[in-house]
């Protein structure tokens, strides 16, 4: 999306920007984490720029910072818990979620044919520490599965 201004958008708790209408179908074929970019984009008087919906996946690459603040470069996904670090803030009243600087890369990542035992298992992606990956080295320990 490139050079769109919205103007007076406050509708309840709509965004100007909405992800993946109607992917919550059962016929869907969209899994999500698909990749958007944006660039010149103006708001005034909008309240909640982003509104995500059903699967609550989606990237959207700020390419001119018009959409985050945040400068060029920068990051727009939904607010799940494994997404907020160091380089990224909560923005739930603006943006729907998190948004990050340009010093990360928000990635989709997929698995295909996986085995059973991964099957309708939401899989989190976390950022790996080094220096906790040497610790644990050090200490000859395996790490297996945790929460976030």
């Amino acid at each position: 999306m490139t050079n769109v201004a919205f103007h007076n958008f406050d509708f309840r708790k709509s965004g100007a920007l909405s992800t993946c209408s109607h992917c919550f179908h059962h016929a869907s074929s969209k899994s999500g984490g698909l990749t958007y970019t944006t660039s010149g984009l103006s708001f005034t008087n909008c309240k909640k720029r982003i509104w995500y919906q059903e699967p609550f996946r989606e990237i959207i690459h700020d390419l001119d910072g018009s959409l985050t603040n945040l400068g060029p470069n920068t990051w727009a996904v939904f607010a799940a818990p494994h997404l907020y670090q160091p380089e990224c803030q909560g923005a739930l009243e603006t943006h729907d979620g998190v948004i990050c600087d340009s010093t990360v890369q928000v990635k989709r990542i997929s698995f295909y044919n996986l085995d059973s035992v991964f099957r309708l298992i939401n899989i989190k992606i976390a950022q790996w520490d080094h220096d906790f990956e040497e610790a644990l080295l050090a200490n000859e320990t395996d790490v297996t599965l945790w929460d976030f």
